[in-house]
């Protein structure tokens, strides 16, 4: 349940991103849109390397689905798995363990990635 409640919601924002990209930087020309994804791609890295030696998180919000959601009882067994499913694939609004999350969603909004990549992010995540 939380494999496909990520896919479908990464699915649904990536797809989102892509097409709110289209009407609006869609007009940038690929080769500066794939150098803006590229640098981004290597300033992610160089965020995630650090992250990694201070043995932290990434950038992104501090923040996750709380727990007591799991632990509370009354709800059938799907209920959790599926909010931490659906939160999770916002992509942008929990803990990130790598940066390059943020490239996904950049690349979607300006058109590089292909509007189905946040169900391959999604499908990689469960």
């Amino acid at each position: 349940m939380l494999a496909v409640a990520n896919a479908a919601m990464a699915g649904l924002v990536v797809a989102l991103l892509y097409q709110i990209g289209a009407l609006t930087v869609g007009r940038i020309p690929a080769t500066y849109a794939v150098a803006v994804c590229s640098v981004a791609a290597v300033a992610a890295v160089a965020v995630d390397l650090r992250a990694m030696r201070r043995r932290g998180y990434t950038v992104g919000l501090k923040r996750q689905t709380a727990k007591r959601l799991a632990h509370s009882g009354g709800r059938p067994w799907w209920v959790t798995p599926l909010f931490w499913g659906l939160d999770t694939g916002l992509v942008w609004s929990t803990f990130r363990v790598s940066a390059t999350s943020w490239v996904m969603l950049l690349s979607a909004l300006l058109t590089v990635a292909p509007q189905y990549s946040g169900l391959v992010y999604g499908a990689f995540f469960g």
